[in-house]
């Protein structure tokens, strides 16, 4: 199985989460979408995506279902299982973690601050 991740390398962490979000509806959905026709960019809770999410979550969804060999809505719940994995796998990695030197500066700042005393202390 191929990873998506090289597709998501030259885009912005926020829209990288939005269109991993869309392509997340898609894969959830693609077995009934033929019965309820539901837009999987369509959704009351969030606004309407940008043009870009929009082309970036078809290129997701084009990708995963050529290296498939089949649609989304043909997966069985082992193929379904397994990408649905590497999504959240994927959408976990994008937030990098702290550099040991970002650690040491907050440790530094955090012991810096003095707390004022409390009426009990005082």
């Amino acid at each position: 199985m191929k990873s998506i991740k090289h597709l998501l390398s030259d885009i912005s962490v926020s829209d990288a989460r939005s269109a991993l979000y869309y392509l997340s509806r898609y894969l959830k959905q693609a077995a009934v979408y033929e019965e309820y026709q539901k837009d999987i960019f369509e959704d009351t809770a969030r606004s309407s995506p940008a043009e870009s999410i929009r082309t970036l979550t078809l290129s997701l969804i084009d990708f995963i279902e050529r290296e498939q060999g089949m649609k989304a809505s043909e997966f069985d719940d082992k193929t379904y299982a397994l990408w649905s994995d590497h999504v959240t796998e994927v959408e976990e990695g994008l937030d990098p973690g702290a550099t040991p030197e970002e650690l040491e500066r907050a440790t530094t700042f955090v012991n810096a601050i003095s707390m004022p005393a409390t009426k009990d202390q005082s």
